[in-house]
């Protein structure tokens, strides 16, 4: 693994942690397809 490789992997690692975390809370809460598009910015 080369140096750019190795510091580009952790991010990657919290980019996907992150998506995760938010799908499981968005369940959680029981939002639907169009809250979750408010929540992330997106029009509603």
């Amino acid at each position: 693994m080369n140096d750019l490789t190795q510091a580009s992997a952790p991010q990657a690692d919290i980019d996907r942690l992150d998506r995760e975390i938010d799908a499981l809370v968005y369940e959680l809460y029981g939002l639907t397809e169009e809250e979750i598009r408010i929540v992330e910015g997106g029009e509603g």
